[in-house]
């Protein structure tokens, strides 16, 4: 993201969080600054660290209202500190460099001004990371660019490692885009022609296989993993019957692939063991299977499983008449009538003519059955919603079946827009593939392949491809190219911070692959729930887009207990009658969602810039939490 002001927005909407550090606690070697506040009988004393005041019990005089720097010595029942030096820390030269020569290390001008800015910022650092981030200061130039990116390591406590700051420096400086990037090296030629094919695939979001080979080649899967996933797949998609069991139609695939109509780019469906032989038709059918997933839990989904399949054993008669399937039953049925939950399902079974109070109702007399035949009269009661949640139930994919979809929905985008869905799905499902598009996971999957042919997925990945091709004998300005692509998706890595209660990331993303000229760039924020995911009834999230009508814009999107505030910052005049005509639908599709729209406001760059100076300049003022602990200085 190049322009400056719209920078300046996201960075000061971003909240205090997302840019402090969470230490649950001082570490031994860290250094840190404290400000004695009070000083009591028994030299004991209350010293403020960040905005945390902690109570100390004092082996040396200090001064009171006096800042000293203090080296945390252990960090146990009660913390140790001991004071660095004879007389109260500053920011000054003279500070810092009497600090520098206890630490052992020689002071030079440039080591100095970071290790102020760390004091400055009240961020914790060990001798051993002064001495690897010096190495780095030294060695990249000791630019401005160069210590912010080793203060946001040392803040974020990354490891100070030549990769993770190449990574870092890559996202945080004014590099390329990933769309500039790509069009640069687009059509360029290299001695490797598969990688750069792939690497041009990625910037036209192409596949190198059209739909018809794509499916022609899952349907010949060698590996008795990928055959059952693909199977699996195409039954839920409805492309294979319910009755029709899987070495029967893997005998069927096999004449198939030996009849006249698999001709590699010519291939056609005409005499495929599929129920639907139109590729259209195909490619609807698992563009609607990807519209019914549902956004719950792995947990909501096996009770959504469990609803489903001990109905089905009602209606066909098997003996599940004990008690403990009746409790699986109840409390499948308590779980799925949970407000989000119930708003979920509903969104989904309304598409089949079925509302929300029947879906509910069905779900409250299945919980108070008291008995199999009370069970079976309320599917009787409530044939319609029964066969609707076993439909969605069944529909639902599990994580190689989604991995294999994907790509796929990737070539019905090239070949057959026309069935394609529109508004929130549509930008869903680009979101997803192109999420698997870019290979950001690429060395999870690389671990965890199940075979040749999940590995030739993982390679045709963006990253993937940039890898092979700096395996190559490449010109000077490709390889910086690519180099310089494959350390800003690291940097999407590293920029994700995963804790025990919340969660953050930083997605930047091709812009062409969404219908964009400037890349995508998505911050998320959200606390966790009880299942370790995020909980979308608090969550904050940012988008940075170059529109074609708006130009350079920024949306603010803030969940608090399910209430949604949105403001958008853009420069554009005409984005205040563009609200008003949008708001009503708005409203509508977040009210089909269990969401309630708050306000939506419209702000211009300039004026949030402007207004956004003075917490830019305080991000990094507190990076401790609120609260007291006892040490001994």
């Amino acid at each position: 993201m190049n322009a400056n002001l719209a920078s300046q927005v996201m960075e000061s909407l971003r909240t205090t969080s997302t840019h402090s550090t969470k230490h649950a606690s001082l570490k031994p070697g860290q250094m840190v600054t404290g400000k004695v506040l009070k000083l009591f009988p028994g030299q004991k004393a209350l010293i403020q660290i960040g905005n945390r005041q902690m109570s100390a019990q004092l082996k040396a005089a200090l001064n009171l209202h006096a800042k000293y720097m203090f080296q945390v010595e252990s960090s146990e029942d009660l913390v140790h500190l001991k004071v660095l030096g004879d007389s109260p820390a500053g920011q000054g030269d003279k500070s810092v460099s009497s600090l520098l020569s206890q630490l052992g290390m020689a002071y030079q001008k440039d080591r100095a001004s970071l290790v102020q800015q760390l004091i400055k910022q009240n961020i914790p650092f060990s001798q051993n990371d002064l001495k690897q981030a010096f190495q780095l200061l030294e060695k990249y130039s000791a630019s401005p660019e160069t210590k912010n990116v080793l203060l946001e390591m040392m803040n974020k406590k990354l490891p100070l490692k030549e990769s993770i700051f190449l990574a870092l420096r890559e996202r945080m400086g004014n590099s390329p885009t990933l769309t500039s990037s790509l069009q640069s090296l687009h059509g360029v030629q290299t001695s490797n022609t598969e990688a750069n094919q792939s690497i041009s695939n990625s910037f036209l979001s192409q596949s190198s296989q059209s739909f018809t080979q794509q499916l022609t080649s899952l349907m010949g899967g060698s590996s008795e993993g990928q055959s059952q996933t693909t199977y699996s797949l195409l039954q839920k998609a409805q492309l294979i019957p319910n009755n029709q069991n899987q070495s029967n139609w893997r005998e069927q695939v096999k004449n198939w692939f030996n009849s006249p109509d698999v001709k590699g780019a010519s291939t056609h469906f005409q005499s495929a063991p599929l129920s639907q032989t139109n590729e259209e038709t195909i490619a609807k059918r698992l563009v609607e299977l990807f519209q019914k997933q549902l956004p719950i839990s792995k947990g909501n989904q096996q009770q959504l499983r469990t609803l489903s399949q001990n109905l089905s054993r009602i209606i066909e008669g098997t003996n599940i008449s004990n008690e403990k399937h009746l409790q699986a039953l109840r409390q499948a049925s308590i779980t799925l009538q949970q407000d989000g939950m119930l708003n979920k399902i509903s969104s989904q079974l309304e598409q089949q003519g079925v509302n929300r109070e029947a879906v509910r109702q069905f779900l409250s007399q299945t919980q108070n059955a008291q008995t199999i035949d009370e069970v079976k009269q309320t599917i009787g009661r409530a044939r319609q919603v029964f066969q609707a949640v076993q439909d969605i139930a069944n529909s639902q994919l599990t994580k190689h079946e989604t991995r294999t979809l994907l790509p796929l929905l990737s070539s019905v985008q090239q070949e057959h827009a026309a069935v394609l869905p529109t508004g929130k799905d549509y930008f869903l499902t680009q979101l997803k593939s192109t999420m698997q598009q870019s290979g950001l996971n690429y060395e999870y999957q690389l671990i965890n392949q199940q075979d040749g042919v999940e590995l030739a997925k993982t390679n045709n990945t963006l990253k993937g491809s940039i890898l092979q091709g700096l395996q190559d004998a490449l010109p000077a300005q490709v390889s910086d190219k690519l180099s310089s692509m494959l350390h800003h998706l690291n940097g999407m890595v590293l920029s994700v911070q995963d804790s025990d209660q919340t969660l953050q990331m930083n997605l930047q993303l091709p812009g062409n692959w969404f219908g964009i000229e400037q890349d995508l760039i998505m911050d998320l924020e959200g606390r966790k729930n009880e299942q370790d995911e995020v909980d979308p009834d608090y969550c904050h999230i940012l988008f940075y887009l170059q529109l074609e009508s708006l130009d350079e814009t920024v949306i603010d999107m803030r969940i608090q207990k399910r209430i949604v505030q949105l403001s958008l910052y853009t420069n554009n005049d005409q984005a205040e009658n563009i609200i008003k005509s949008f708001k009503p639908m708005l409203e509508e599709g977040l009210e089909k969602l269990d969401y309630k729209l708050s306000t939506v406001r419209h702000r211009s760059l300039e004026t949030e810039a402007k207004s956004s100076e003075v917490a830019a300049k305080q991000r990094y003022s507190s990076p401790y939490s609120q609260g007291g602990v006892d040490f001994r200085v």
